[in-house]
């Protein structure tokens, strides 16, 4: 839902500019058309080295210093045609899902490179690893991809021709989260995608807890899947509206829906916490690392919620 909503909303980021781009070691550009804050919205975060980084959805991808509240560019930008969806980083290099394709780089000595030629023009939603692969959606062909080095393997379609919308890699196994509101796993051995959980709502987003798969949905709805069966939390969100995005820790779950109400769950109750995000309402990517919990807000700015002690830190 998110990813077409930004789709109309990037039109109308085109020839913006921006501050608080500030220099570093790492290769960067100058501020020049384009926003990575305030003005183009926030598609992902990444945690690399001890720093937070985050994708700006109109060709940017940045490091962002909460104390002296500037972004440090990565790399240089990439094609003007260019949307990012979300990074990952792995082993000191950057992945970029885009548009019309993936990009890298190394962390050392970022430019910007595109992959996998045969991606090129593809829109790739999701890109996820685990120690050894790389995994991409591709929503321009429904397909996910496994790459390893210069190889690209096409996994194979959805048996029933459901169409994946969410793709979560991690050490338990490659999983997709349908447009029909089905779960699936993918089997290495009989190279097959296997029907774990019937969700019955379309699966917007997904992340894990304990060994627990967390699940948003369109219905407006988070479950958790045990690996044998599914349980409502019972989130009670104004109007049902979709949860676009979920994370959690050991301790808590957040979901955030189409109104931009963000929810934390503390494993008995959800409570609404937007009041304690001086009412922002939320408006990207969710991302919890150490006792923060990072996303994107209304205008396109940042927020990071210290949601122990309760204080934020909202970007320029």
């Amino acid at each position: 839902m998110k990813k077409i909503l930004l789709s109309l909303v990037l039109l109308s980021s085109l020839n913006c500019t921006f501050a608080n781009v500030s220099s570093s070691a790492t290769s960067i550009n100058p501020a020049t058309s384009k926003a990575p804050i305030g003005v183009s919205p926030v598609t992902s975060f990444f945690a690399v080295d001890g720093k937070i980084g985050f994708t700006s959805a109109r060709g940017g991808v940045f490091y962002y210093n909460y104390e002296d509240k500037k972004a440090i560019q990565i790399g240089d930008f990439l094609p003007d045609n260019e949307y990012i969806w979300e990074a990952i980083e792995l082993n000191h290099n950057l992945y970029v899902a885009a548009r019309n394709g993936v990009y890298t780089c190394n962390l050392s000595d970022c430019k910007f490179t595109k992959i996998f030629n045969n991606l090129s023009d593809h829109d790739i939603w999701d890109i996820a690893n685990n120690k050894n692969s790389l995994f991409v959606l591709d929503d321009t062909d429904h397909l996910v991809y496994q790459l390893n080095n210069t190889k690209v393997t096409a996994l194979p379609k959805i048996q029933n021709g459901d169409i994946p919308k969410k793709l979560f890699v991690s050490s338990s196994g490659v999983y997709i989260g349908s447009e029909s509101g089905n779960l699936y796993k993918y089997s290495t051995s009989k190279q097959s995608w296997h029907k774990i959980a019937q969700v019955g709502s379309l699966i917007w987003t997904i992340a894990e807890v304990k060994n627990q798969l967390v699940l948003g949905t369109q219905s407006g709805d988070v479950l958790v899947f045990n690996g044998k069966s599914l349980k409502s939390l019972n989130l009670k969100s104004t109007q049902n509206k979709a949860v676009d995005y979920v994370a959690a820790d050991k301790k808590f779950i957040f979901a955030s829906n189409d109104l931009g109400e963000l929810f934390q769950y503390d494993g008995s109750h959800w409570s609404k916490i937007n009041a304690q995000l001086d009412n922002n309402t939320v408006s990207g990517s969710l991302f919890v690392n150490g006792n923060y919990l990072y996303s994107g807000i209304k205008d396109n700015k940042l927020i990071r919620y210290d949601y122990v002690n309760k204080t934020i830190i909202v970007s320029h």
